[in-house]
Order: C-alpha cells, then sequence, then structure tokens
C-alpha cells in the first residue's frame, strides 16, 4: 500500500474518533513529505503491517491526544511536532523488534534415500556395511529441533458475571458495592426531584385556593363597620398568604432548577469521563466503567484510571 494512502487511511481514522490532524491535510508541507519517507522505511520492514499498523499509530495518537490539555469546547488537534514523533518512535520500536528476532537457517531438505536405504524393519548390518551405515550417518545433517507453537491468549471466562480473570474478591465486592452506591444515588436524587415537583404543584393548588377565597370575600359587603372591619383584616391575610405562597413557589421553582441543571453538568461530566475512557483503550473487553472513590474501575474490576489520570 503506498504511504500516502496509508495516512489517508489514518485520517480517515482519527476523524472517525473527532480528532484533527493538521499535518495530514497539507500534503506539500515538511511535516507531511516526512511521514511519507518514514512509512517507507517502516514498510521495508518485515514486521510492517500496512492496516494493522495504521490502526497502532491512529490509537497512540489519540492517547496522545488526551494526555495533552485543551481547552473546553475547544476542538482536538495534535501539533505537526507530536505527528511525526508518533511515526518514529513506531519507527525505532520495530526496528528494535526485527534486531532482537534471530535470523532463521533454511531447513535442510528431507532425504528419502534415508529412509529407502535403512528401513526400520531391516536388520542391523554388520562388517563393512555396518561401517560404511555408521560414516554415512555421521554425514547426515542434525535435524532441526522444531519449536512448539506459541501458547493461545486465554480469554476471559463468560461466567454471566463480567468478573474478569484473577479478580479478587475484595476488589469484586468494591466494585459492586459501588455500583450499587451509585444506582441508589440516582434513585435518591429523582425521588427528591419528584418530592419538590409534588410540592411545586402543592403550593399552587394553595394558591389558587386563596386567591378564589380573597374573590369571594371582596364580593361580600359587610353590612356594618364591624363586619366590614373583619372582612378587611381577612381579605389582608389572605393577600398576605397568597404573597407568601407565590414567594414560596418560585423558590422551590428556581431550586428545583438549580438541581436540574447541577444533575444535567454532572451527567456532562460523566459522558466525557467515559467517552475519554474509551478512547483511552485501557479496557480491551470494552466494559462499562464504574466511578469509585478517586477514579474509575471497568466493570469486569481488571482495569483502573484515576480521576488524575483523567484531567479531573
Amino acid at each position: 500500500m503506498p504511504p500516502e494512502h496509508c495516512l489517508q487511511l489514518l485520517d480517515r481514522d482519527l476523524k472517525r474518533k473527532k480528532i484533527t490532524v493538521q499535518a495530514l491535510q497539507d500534503t506539500n508541507s515538511a511535516p507531511y513529505l516526512e511521514m511519507v519517507s518514514l512509512l517507507k522505511e517502516l514498510s521495508a520492514l518485515p514486521s510492517w503491517g500496512n492496516g494493522r499498523d495504521i490502526k497502532t499509530l491512529a490509537k497512540t495518537m489519540v492517547g496522545m491526544v488526551y494526555k495533552t490539555k485543551h481547552k473546553a469546547g475547544a476542538a482536538m488537534t495534535l501539533s505537526p511536532n507530536n505527528t511525526v514523533k508518533c511515526f518514529k518512535d513506531l519507527l525505532k520500536d520495530r526496528k528494535a523488534r526485527d534486531a532482537s528476532v534471530p535470523s532463521r537457517t533454511p531447513a535442510q531438505p528431507f532425504d528419502m534415500s534415508q529412509i529407502q536405504n535403512n528401513p526400520p524393519s531391516a536388520p542391523t548390518p554388520t562388517g563393512p556395511a555396518a561401517t560404511r551405515t555408521k560414516k554415512a550417518a555421521k554425514r547426515a545433517p542434525p535435524k532441526q529441533e522444531q519449536k512448539p507453537p506459541p501458547p493461545k491468549q486465554e480469554e476471559a471466562p463468560q461466567d454471566g458475571s463480567g468478573r474478569d480473570d484473577g479478580v479478587s474478591d475484595a476488589v469484586w465486592n468494591l466494585l459492586q458495592a459501588d455500583k450499587l452506591a451509585e444506582e441508589q444515588s440516582l434513585k435518591r436524587i429523582q425521588e427528591e426531584l419528584q418530592k419538590r415537583q409534588e410540592e411545586i404543584e402543592a403550593r399552587k393548588a394553595f394558591e389558587e385556593a386563596q386567591k378564589k377565597i380573597a374573590e369571594e370575600l371582596a364580593a361580600k359587603k359587610a353590612k356594618d363597620e364591624a363586619e366590614r372591619q373583619e372582612l378587611m383584616r381577612r381579605m389582608r391575610e389572605a393577600r398576605l398568604a397568597e404573597e407568601r405562597a407565590r414567594i414560596a413557589r418560585e423558590k422551590a421553582a428556581a431550586e428545583l432548577e438549580r438541581r436540574k441543571q447541577e444533575e444535567m453538568k454532572k451527567r456532562e461530566l460523566e459522558a466525557q469521563a467515559q467517552q475519554k475512557l474509551r478512547h483511552m483503550g485501557v479496557c480491551c473487553q470494552g466494559f462499562v466503567w464504574i466511578k469509585q472513590a478517586s477514579g474509575y474501575r471497568c466493570a469486569g474490576g481488571s482495569h483502573y484510571v484515576s480521576n488524575a489520570q483523567l484531567g479531573m
């Protein structure tokens, strides 16, 4: 695959992750030409694989982007210097890997004449024939020892609980407790918001009832001064009660709105943390991340990322 095509695939992969790399856009720039040159060196190495190593480069760049501080709301970008550095680091790693792999000697062709001349069932020759056989055996090249195939990577056990292999009971129990605590906290918040909503509706009903009483009292006319004074007193009390109910309702509505904004902001921060954790690629199984006291642990239990690592 030509280097230019590899760079197009890399740019497409990064754009899917909402990351812009300016050095991949300007094909006449010095960083772009340097990346083409580095890709030519990489493609000449035995361990190079086009699609596989382009995805490796993309993951490295994504990790470097998330390690770089960005302003809130700003687009995620990677500087030309850091972009070229990722290519150089990969080239250095591949050269070191290829240098550490011993060169293989070509296997000797199997000589069928040895089996034909020395069948297993034939009796052991003696005399001059035995001497010639022993000399031929000494001249035969030694058989190369066959290397056992590399062990297959064990997959995580599927026991239905989502628990990774090797996770201790203490870590697993703490993870389940934190998960339960988070679910209970969300339930309490929902119940509190529902309760405040019901209080607002009750205050509104009380305000309407007081308003109706005030209208009914205003419609009546007292026959004498005593009745008129009493009527005026009750009307004043009704207006005061109406005003207090209105102030209480507005205050409760403002408090409800504030809590909704706080919860919305909290959910946005949590979504950003989850997105950042997914882009970091720490958990190879792709489990959901559970918030704990000072960071996050994947639902499998094996992987942990602190708040400091997330920049939170």
